[in-house]
């Protein structure tokens, strides 16, 4: 056994640490999709929010 021999600790190591990454790649692109959604959503919201302010000082007014 040589020292360039990969042993099967390093090999676990070195796979665990690329489906880490894979993992995190994911996550960020499902949070990215998520945070899209949630900005929209958000901004709806406020929008509805002021327009039914809006409403409420014409018809005090």
């Amino acid at each position: 056994m040589t020292q360039r021999s990969i042993t099967a600790f390093q090999l676990e190591r070195v796979t665990s640490r690329k489906n880490a990454a894979i993992f995190r790649q994911e996550n960020q692109r499902f949070l990215s999709r998520n945070t899209g959604i949630t900005a929209i959503h958000f901004y709806y919201t406020v929008n509805v929010f002021y327009i039914n302010l809006l409403e409420k000082i014409v018809f005090i007014e």
